[in-house]
């Protein structure tokens, strides 16, 4: 399979992503919480922040089973609106009920559109982060799932940086093995 490189995301996954969730939230699909509503769920967002960054490091960490070591990087212009974007199709644009089959159907939709980013490991992973964007969003609203999203992308992308640059450096890649070396040695 041939992997596109991040550059071209933008307009295979980020542009569309955006796309869909402007016009379903302009076509009155999902929820349109009150002004009041709003202002109250807004309190929650650091929480959704910590709760994203630790979602991340327990995740890494049980993964690669080393903690994650994360430098500040400069992220991806489209990073953040395109978390809020899933975060309006996945969450806002579906009427919540309490049905926890519809929950979980969403959430591993949305783990097997992450498929391209290591096959079902990856998936599973990312259905467990979309059960617990769900528990976010319903426990404390949706501006909270979003702030739970965004943490975790931008922790991973720093994560990330962390990789790339050991493997520049040819040490192993953070979850990985030094590669055997081939013959006697």
């Amino acid at each position: 399979m041939m992997r596109l490189g991040a550059q071209h995301q933008a307009l295979y996954y980020d542009i569309p992503t955006v796309l869909l969730a402007a016009i379903s939230t302009g076509t009155g699909c999902g929820r349109t919480p009150r002004l009041r509503e709003c202002n109250a769920q807004l309190g929650h967002i650091p929480a959704g922040v910590a709760l994203g960054v630790t979602f991340h490091a327990v995740s890494s960490t049980l993964i690669t089973r080393r903690a994650p070591r994360y430098r500040k990087c400069v992220p991806d212009p489209w990073l953040v609106p395109t978390a809020v974007a899933e975060e309006v199709i996945w969450r806002a644009s579906v009427k919540h009920t309490e049905n926890a089959a519809l929950s979980l159907t969403n959430s591993v939709l949305f783990g097997t559109t992450h498929l391209h980013l290591g096959g079902w490991k990856a998936a599973a992973h990312m259905a467990l982060f979309g059960i617990a964007a769900e528990l976010c969003a319903r426990a404390a609203g949706l501006p909270t799932a979003m702030a739970f999203h965004v943490a975790y992308n931008i922790s991973q992308l720093s994560a990330q940086h962390v990789a790339s640059t050991q493997s520049r450096r040819g040490q192993p890649l953070l979850g990985t093995h030094a590669p055997a070396r081939q013959g006697r040695g």
